[in-house]
């Protein structure tokens, strides 16, 4: 910030006094606008990035939703699986459950997580906000951590043969492999509906 010299000599306490009062005002006039202008910037910086948690939260409680159905035939096809195996063990009768030999398990988007992290949006969101939403996120990065375990489990489940065709001296490594898979599924699902609620809580706190 540049100061101008007085146009004039001073040649009085009178005439300093005004010249420093000018400079003071000039001063405070640009740091007001300096800061109205900050203000507003990280005015607009805040609203982009609720914009972009609201979108992001929702589209990943969608894909959620929707896998939940998905989720929960997969735990039909385990728990008929594991069934039949137990039923092979006792040399009990069983109807064999064919299972798809691919499931995808949904990973979720935090792309805005990184742009406010980037933009550094979170030094002007109140605390109430950023608590909720790096909560969520949080338990999102769980949450995508055990569907890619879950998911390596099932694809494991591939170098099982047809259940019908298992010999008998394989039915318990096979029965076993079944159960982990299960547990991963079951522990996914918890998780699930733990982030559907963390969403919804961030997006509560989120004003309008």
């Amino acid at each position: 910030m540049d100061v101008d010299p007085p146009e004039k000599p001073i040649k009085s306490l009178k005439d300093f006094a005004v010249h420093i009062l000018t400079v003071t005002i000039g001063i405070l006039i640009a740091l007001g606008l300096d800061a109205l202008v900050a203000a507003y910037s990280h005015h607009k910086l805040v609203e982009h990035a609720r914009a972009d948690f609201r979108a992001e939260f929702t589209q990943n409680r969608a894909k959620l939703a929707l896998a939940a159905t998905a989720y929960q035939t997969t735990k039909q096809e385990l728990e008929g699986l594991i069934a039949y195996g137990q039923a092979r063990l006792a040399n009990q009768p069983g109807t064999p459950t064919t299972i798809q030999p691919i499931r995808s398990f949904v990973i979720l988007s935090s792309t805005a997580w990184e742009t406010a992290t980037a933009t550094q949006a979170f030094l002007y969101l109140p605390f109430s906000e950023t608590r909720d939403i790096s909560a969520a996120y949080s338990r999102q990065q769980f949450y995508n951590a055990m569907a890619a375990r879950a998911e390596e489990q099932w694809f494991s489940l591939a170098s099982v043969d047809d259940p019908k065709d298992v010999a008998a001296a394989d039915i318990k490594p096979a029965l076993d492999k079944t159960a982990v898979a299960y547990s991963y599924l079951l522990s996914l699902q918890v998780i699930q509906g733990q982030l559907m609620q963390d969403y919804d809580r961030a997006l509560k706190a989120m004003p309008e």
